[in-house]
């Protein structure tokens, strides 16, 4: 079978159910067609059952409940290894691609010849959200890992995935632990010191609501500082100077600052949360037995 033809979208939802609609409109509209879709579905109830249904005729799906299981790592980890394609695309249960997006997955991965693709977050303009993303197509290293993906941007060949033993089940959304994010970065660094080669491609991106951090709600809030730890602890648990937590908790900080001059409480406050909690995630990592 052609590399055209196996690719597997591996997609962890909780909680949602319409939110999937776009995410699978788009992977029906595709010019590449994936070669089945996985959703890992960690609901206690069948919310998503007549979503499912109403795509049945337009992608192969596998529907895989599993109600006692929580985290996206963890779904993500029982989707691929029940998959059967050459390259995973982890889809987030509330984004969705261009129709495109298939086909320059691989055409990169034709061309450029790279174990891992990595793309950015978009909005339908092309304008990067939700992170700070490199402008450049560019080999990723340590460096710059942490500005050249977003986990549902992200395709692996199988025998990566095979080689690192997936997503750390301890890190993402839903983990029991309080590092809800940088799981892409983490497998990915432990892609790059096994030898694999990954590959940024800024040309190469998805869709996502925009994250609200204008003004930050409470619930923002909580969200931010999950992610703010996650981060911090991936840089700690993989051995990143203290030289490179001092570089990632400088933004913030100055925002804090910034924002508390202008008499911005509640956005100095959240950068101040973010600061504080990539710090505390920083020495957890550093401290972390796996």
């Amino acid at each position: 079978m052609s590399l055209d033809n196996r690719i597997s979208v591996v997609v962890s939802t909780l909680g949602r159910s319409h939110e999937l609609k776009p995410l699978l409109d788009s992977l029906v509209d595709q010019q590449v067609k994936a070669t089945e879709v996985i959703i890992v579905d960690q609901n206690d109830d069948d919310r998503i059952s007549h979503v499912i249904c109403y795509y049945l005729n337009n992608l192969d799906i596998r529907h895989i409940q599993v109600p006692n299981v929580r985290g996206s790592s963890n779904g993500r980890n029982i989707g691929w290894k029940e998959s059967t394609g050459d390259i995973l695309l982890f889809a987030d249960d509330d984004c969705w691609y261009p129709v495109d997006f298939l086909a320059k997955a691989i055409h990169l991965f034709r061309c450029s010849k790279p174990d891992v693709i990595c793309g950015r977050a978009a909005d339908l303009f092309g304008r990067s959200i939700n992170g700070r993303f490199l402008t450049e197509k560019q080999e990723v290293n340590r460096s710059n890992v942490w500005v050249s993906q977003i986990e549902w941007v992200v395709l692996f060949k199988r025998s990566v995935l095979e080689a690192v033993g997936g997503y750390s089940p301890h890190i993402g959304i839903g983990a029991d632990s309080p590092w809800q994010s940088a799981e892409g970065q983490d497998i990915t660094l432990y892609a790059l010191s096994s030898g694999f080669n990954v590959y940024f491609d800024p040309n190469l991106y998805g869709h996502h609501a925009e994250l609200p951090v204008a003004d930050p709600n409470a619930e923002t809030c909580k969200k931010a500082y999950g992610y703010a730890r996650g981060m911090g602890f991936v840089l700690g648990s993989h051995q990143y100077g203290i030289v490179s937590l001092l570089h990632w908790v400088m933004r913030p900080l100055i925002g804090c600052i910034l924002y508390l001059v202008r008499l911005q409480m509640n956005r100095s406050r959240y950068y101040w949360g973010i600061t504080r909690s990539r710090s505390l995630g920083y020495f957890e990592g550093r401290s972390y037995q796996k």
